[in-house]
């Protein structure tokens, strides 16, 4: 009995080591099984290039996706139907914006307005993010908000969300070693009348050090309301880190081994591009979107992977 328990003992050990997945919750929130999957085809200049975000307007029903083109960076904005077909092309894109950052979109379904990280266009663009209405022409209504005081590094990309019916705004910003995470209410700022909400926010947190160490970056940000989604990655065949945090900063779930993708990743060119590149909260169905960046260079598309969560 006692070399029984031992050897059951060794066998729970080694598939420990085995499969490094940590969870803190009583439920696990993410798996890694998608339901759905979905190819998607960019329209406008730098079509081809990497996609850099996603984004839902539940209540237009349409689907945002972010890319960037020229030197410097200019952001371009993507429009497709949703819920999307298997392999979706977009139907119209805005105009090249330096006002537009390279990384991160969001959408405000009271208004329409589209949110994202300042662009090269600015000063000290890793302090703050733009608003602005699409637009089949130029970017128009632009509104440039301080969401991080001048102690934060000055340049990177906030990658603002909001949660669904906008209660929440999340956004990140880098100092002294450490990504702080930051989340206003909307209730109690004022997007559209406001150049600076610094200090204003209900919860600061910093992100796990793990979610990024070995050179990761914090490549998308999404939330429900209830939990802050962290998705690190890097453009090579290594598994990326999910990271899920309650709104108030207590890390839930942590998994440093995700694989969604990578099978098909391998599979999508010569270079096997696996990059991820946006995430995004689906209210209707109650599942995140994972967007990766796969194909080679000069040929590059946009793959989804919808998964639901169990909050």
């Amino acid at each position: 009995m006692k070399k029984l328990m031992l050897r059951a003992g060794k066998l729970f050990t080694f598939a420990i080591l085995l499969f490094p997945t940590f969870v803190f919750s009583k439920d696990i929130i993410v798996s890694e099984v998608p339901s759905e999957k979905y190819e998607l085809h960019l329209a406008g200049p730098g079509k081809n290039n990497v996609v850099q975000g996603v984004a839902i307007d539940q209540e237009s029903n349409v689907l945002y996706t972010l890319h960037v083109t020229g030197k410097p960076d200019k952001g371009v904005i993507n429009r497709f139907n949703y819920p999307l077909e298997k392999t979706a092309y977009a139907g119209s894109y805005q105009t090249p914006s330096a006002l537009i950052g390279h990384q991160g979109i969001t959408v405000d379904e009271r208004t329409q307005w589209l949110w994202s990280s300042a662009g090269k266009a600015y000063d000290s663009p890793g302090r703050y993010i733009n608003g602005f209405r699409f637009s089949n022409n130029s970017l128009d209504d632009a509104n440039f908000v301080k969401v991080y005081g001048d102690d934060f590094r000055d340049y990177g990309y906030t990658m603002p969300v909001l949660s669904p019916s906008s209660k929440f705004l999340v956004v990140n910003a880098f100092k002294k070693g450490k990504y702080y995470v930051r989340v206003f209410d909307t209730q109690k700022i004022d997007l559209y009348h406001s150049d600076n909400i610094d200090g204003k926010q209900v919860f600061e947190w910093v992100i796990d050090s793990g979610l990024v160490r070995d050179k990761y970056f914090l490549q998308a940000m999404a939330s429900d309301g209830k939990y802050v989604y962290l998705f690190g990655g890097g453009d090579n065949k290594l598994d990326k880190r999910l990271y899920i945090y309650t709104i108030s900063g207590e890390l839930v779930q942590k998994i440093d081994h995700f694989t969604l993708g990578k099978e098909d990743a391998l599979k999508s060119g010569a270079e096997a591009h696996w990059e991820p590149e946006g995430l995004v909260y689906d209210q209707k169905s109650r599942s995140l979107l994972f967007l990766f960046a796969n194909g080679d260079k000069g040929a590059r598309f946009a793959t989804l992977y919808k998964v639901k969560v169990n909050n």
